[in-house]
C-alpha cells in the first residue's frame, strides 16, 4: 500500500519544522517535537484506527520497533498500544551523518577518532543525541582508518558508506544483543558499535570484546562519567573489584551529553568529556569513583571538560542564555 495524502502532509510539516519526533495517536491529533518541545500540528486532524493500521502496514511495521524511508528521510518507529488504542512514536533521522564539528562537539571529543581499541561510551537520557554523536564519531573514524565496521542496532538509523560495513538490525539480522556480541568478534571487525548496553550479558560481551583488542562503542542511559562506571560495574555483576580492574584497563573514555535550547531556536550540544588517564584508572581500580569529577576538572589539557564548563562556554559564546545554562 502507498502512503496517503495525510501522511505526506505530516511528513512534509515535520521535515519543514525540523522536528525530531512525530507522535501519532488513534483518536487524537498529531504532535511534533520541535527543539525539545511538543507542538500540536496546526490542523484538526484526528487519526482513526483504520488510518493507524493502514499507516503501520504501509511503513512495513510488523514488529514494535522498525525503521523505514520516505521522501529521502529515514524514520525510526516504535509502535505500541495505550488504553487499547494504536499509537506510534517516530524519530526523524537526519538525512546524512553529521561531523563532530557540525553537531557542535568540543575539540576534545575528536580524540575518539584516533583510537584503535578499548571501550568508549556515549551517555545521556533518551532524546539527547547519543545516536547522532556515535554516528559522527564512527563516520569520522572511517574517514581516517581502513577497517571493518560492525554495528548492532535496534533499529538501524544512520547509514554509513565507504569501506567494509556490516550494519545489523535486531529482529532482522540477529535475535538478541548478547548473542550477537558473542558472534561479532568472529567477523574480524576493527570497530564495533552496540546501540545500547542494556543488560548483563551485553555488558560483559562488550568488555570482553574491548579486552580482545577491538574498538567498541556503546551508549548508556546515565548522566555523567561516574554514574556510567557505577552502572557498568552493577550491570557486569560478579566480583566488583575484578570488574573495576577490567574497566580500568579497557575503558578509554566517556562522553555524557544533553541538548539545551539555543537563544535563537534549535538545540546545542553540552557535554562532559572524560578520557581515561592514569589518574582516572587508579580511581576506578580503587573504587573511588566519586573523585573522577575532580580529574575531569583538572584534565583540560587532556581534552576533558565538565558539564558545567561546557554550559559556561556555550553561554560565553552567546549560543545559550545564562538562565538556560543555570537550568
Amino acid at each position: 500500500m502507498e502512503f496517503d495524502e495525510r501522511w505526506k502532509k505530516i511528513a512534509a510539516d515535520s521535515i519543514g519544522m525540523s522536528a525530531s519526533d512525530i507522535h501519532l495517536m488513534e483518536g487524537g491529533s498529531v504532535y511534533l517535537r520541535v527543539d525539545g518541545r511538543l507542538k500540536k500540528m496546526d490542523d484538526d486532524t484526528v487519526l482513526s484506527r483504520e488510518w493507524m493500521e493502514d499507516f503501520l502496514t504501509a511503513s512495513g511495521g510488523n514488529v514494535p520497533d522498525y525503521s523505514f524511508e520516505y521522501g529521502g528521510r529515514a524514520f525510526r518507529v516504535h509502535a505500541y498500544t495505550a488504553a487499547g488504542k494504536k499509537m506510534a512514536s517516530l524519530r526523524l533521522v537526519p538525512p546524512s551523518v553529521p561531523s563532530l564539528s557540525e553537531i557542535g562537539a568540543p575539540d576534545g571529543m575528536s580524540r575518539a577518532l584516533s583510537l584503535a581499541h578499548g571501550l568508549l561510551l556515549v551517555c545521556g537520557r533518551t532524546g539527547q543525541g547519543k545516536t547522532t554523536t556515535l554516528a559522527a564519531i564512527i563516520d569520522g573514524w572511517l574517514k581516517q582508518h581502513d577497517g571493518h565496521l560492525v554495528t548492532l542496532e535496534d533499529p538501524v538509523e544512520y547509514r554509513f558508506t565507504g569501506g567494509m560495513i556490516s550494519q545489523m538490525e535486531l529482529g532482522r539480522d540477529f535475535h538478541s544483543f548478547p548473542e550477537a556480541m558473542r558472534d561479532v568478534v568472529r567477523m574480524d571487525p576493527d570497530i564495533i558499535m552496540v546501540s545500547e548496553i542494556r543488560d548483563r550479558e551485553t555488558c560483559r560481551a562488550a568488555i570482553q570484546a574491548a579486552e580482545a583488542g577491538f574498538y567498541v562503542l556503546g551508549s548508556l542511559h546515565t548522566s555523567n562519567a561516574s554514574e556510567a562506571i557505577l552502572r557498568l560495574v552493577s550491570l557486569a555483576g560478579g566480583d566488583a573489584m575484578e570488574v573495576r580492574e577490567a574497566l580500568a584497563a579497557i575503558l578509554v573514555g566517556i562522553i555524557s551529553q544533553r541538548l539545551v535550547m539555543r537563544k535563537n531556536g534549535g538545540r546545542a550540544l553540552a557535554a562532559e568529556v572524560m578520557w581515561t588517564t592514569t589518574a582516572v584508572r587508579n580511581l576506578i581500580r580503587s573504587g573511588r569513583i566519586g573523585s573522577i569529577a575532580s580529574c575531569i576538572m583538572a584534565g583540560q589539557s587532556d581534552g576533558m571538560q565538565t558539564m558545567e564548563m561546557s554550559l559556561s562556554r556555550l553561554a560565553a559564546k552567546g549560543i545559550i542564555s545564562i538562565n538556560q545554562a543555570w537550568r
